[in-house]
């Protein structure tokens, strides 16, 4: 995940079907991701999923949803198998690039999604004391260059840091 490879996303996807269901399709993975949301308390009324990518434009998800499934996985016994997923600010995966020159971008771990016209970064803010904070930046629908709503996004994760401390 640290890299954002959407075929790999769903080929995953498929591969969860085959696995509990031994029918590896699109259709049987998405039944999977729809169980498993439930026993994370995200309701289905909180997300429209078509694809295990999330390149589909007919993918809806609320910020709410996002959240709510990053403070269940920090919560669970795979917690740190997840943590190791996720791109750290200045340092790795799509992170590497962002949050140069700033030592709170450090304590970011989050993943990024783009596609035309939507931005978002999800993932834990870490403060002074190693406290997390769940977050998702989700931007969409704007007339704006990329690089500026990258900007936007990436001031408002380095005040979650601060502001968590």
């Amino acid at each position: 995940d640290k890299v954002s490879q959407n075929l790999h996303a769903e080929l995953v996807l498929r591969e969860v079907g085959r696995a509990r269901r031994n029918v590896g399709s699109r259709e049987a993975g998405l039944e999977e991701l729809r169980g498993f949301l439930a026993r994370a308390g995200i309701e289905e009324k909180e997300y429209e999923l078509l694809d295990g990518s999330g390149l589909s434009r007919r993918n809806l998800v609320s910020a709410a949803a996002v959240t709510k499934l990053l403070a269940h996985m920090y919560g669970s016994k795979h917690r740190e198998e997840w943590l190791s997923l996720l791109p750290v600010g200045g340092v790795d995966g799509t992170l590497e690039h962002r949050f140069q020159g700033t030592p709170e971008g450090r304590r970011i771990r989050a993943k990024t999604g783009t596609v035309a016209h939507v931005s978002a970064l999800s993932g834990y803010a870490e403060g002074i004391a190693g406290e997390p904070l769940a977050f998702a930046i989700l931007v969409n629908n704007y007339h704006a260059e990329d690089s500026e709503i990258r900007r936007i996004i990436d001031r408002i994760s380095v005040l979650l840091v601060k502001g968590n401390r």
